[in-house]
């Protein structure tokens, strides 16, 4: 266990980067550092950060790291009709190729709605998306 002790947070109190920070003795900095996969870290640091966030279920919101630096990871594939089987073998193409990029790939099927489409567009907007397939 890192530094001996396991932090106890109930439910509806998310583990911070402070808190993470505290349990492996090392600056919110490093955490975040580690978080963001810098090579500036020791090898040892990182595995300590690494056990922290492990030990106390810390989940990476990366809604607000996006927000902090506006970028986001999310793609957003926009399909016309998921149950025809051609365009069902593209998005999963698409979908892996996007993983190997390093972003997260949505699929939203607008059921040839052009409302639908609209609608699910400005939504993807507000959620800042990297962008549109």
């Amino acid at each position: 266990m890192v530094k001996g002790k396991k932090s106890v947070h109930s439910s509806s109190q998310k583990v911070t980067v402070i808190d993470v920070a505290k349990a492996a003795g090392v600056s919110k900095s490093t955490v975040s550092l580690v978080l963001r996969g810098s090579t500036n870290v020791k090898a040892e640091t990182v595995s300590r950060v690494n056990e922290a966030i492990r030990a106390l279920g810390y989940v990476y919101n990366r809604d607000a790291a996006g927000l902090r630096n506006r970028e986001s990871n999310l793609v957003a594939i926009v399909a016309n009709d998921l149950a025809n089987p051609y365009l069902a073998q593209v998005i999963i193409a698409l979908e892996g190729e996007l993983e190997q990029q390093g972003f997260m790939p949505v699929v939203v099927n607008i059921n040839e709605s052009v409302e639908r489409q609209a609608t699910m567009v400005e939504s993807l907007k507000e959620h800042n998306v990297a962008g549109f397939l």
